[in-house]
C-alpha cells in the first residue's frame, strides 16, 4: 500500500511583518510638528516612525547619563561627610 501525500495546510491570516510589539499614542499637533522639523533637520531624513524610534533613545541615554551624575554627586558628598567624621573620630585615612 502506498503512502498517502501530507497536505500543508495553508496559513490563514496575515504574515508577520516585525517581531517587535507594536506602540503607540498619542500626540498634538505640535509635538507631532516638533518632530517633524527635528526629523527634516537630520542628515538621512527619518521618517515619523523612526525619528520617534531615535528621539525616544536620545531620552532614555540622556536620563541615564543624569542618574548617573546625580549618583556621583550623592557618592562624593558621602565622601565628604565620612572624610569630616573620620577627622572628628581622630582616624587617618589610609592613603
Amino acid at each position: 500500500m502506498k503512502r498517502s501525500i501530507k497536505v500543508q495546510p495553508k496559513k490563514r491570516g496575515r504574515s508577520a511583518t516585525d517581531k517587535d510589539p507594536l506602540m503607540g499614542f498619542r500626540a498634538s499637533p505640535d509635538i507631532r510638528a516638533s518632530i517633524v522639523r527635528w526629523a527634516e533637520n537630520q542628515p538621512d531624513h527619518p521618517t515619523l516612525s523612526e525619528a520617534i524610534r531615535r528621539l525616544v533613545e536620545i531620552g532614555l541615554t540622556a536620563s541615564a547619563t543624569s542618574a548617573d551624575l546625580r549618583y556621583q554627586t550623592k557618592a562624593r558628598a558621602s565622601a565628604g561627610k565620612a572624610s569630616k567624621l573620620a577627622e572628628q573620630l581622630g582616624l587617618k585615612a589610609k592613603k
